[in-house]
């Protein structure tokens, strides 16, 4: 009786991590898909090196590292390197703008 009893709380906890994994997952891909639609929006009204879209792709590393870290997808999390290079460099463009418009 004692097995059954744990038995069935193994088979619960399983099936609540498994859940938690896929709202995880789910949440994670909305919000990447939420943040691309942004950044492609912002390219299209001709924004294209901007503090947002800087930001922008830095989350969409980090969501990127996540996933990949979750999955353990080495494509993804070198995705997500990627795209958190490419945002800081945009960082830096932008600092280094802001620091050429002072200059006479």
């Amino acid at each position: 009786m004692f097995a059954f009893v744990l038995r069935r709380l193994a088979q619960a906890l399983i099936v609540m991590v498994t859940v938690a994994f896929i709202a995880l997952f789910s949440v994670l891909i909305l919000g990447f898909i939420w943040l691309v639609r942004q950044l492609f929006a912002a390219f299209a009204e001709g924004r294209v090196i901007g503090a947002d879209n800087a930001r922008t792709l830095k989350r969409l590393g980090v969501i990127a590292l996540v996933c990949g870290g979750l999955g353990f997808n080495l494509g993804l999390v070198i995705a997500g390197l990627l795209l958190l290079v490419l945002g800081w460099n945009l960082q830096q463009a932008l600092a280094l703008q802001a620091e050429q418009a002072l200059v006479i």
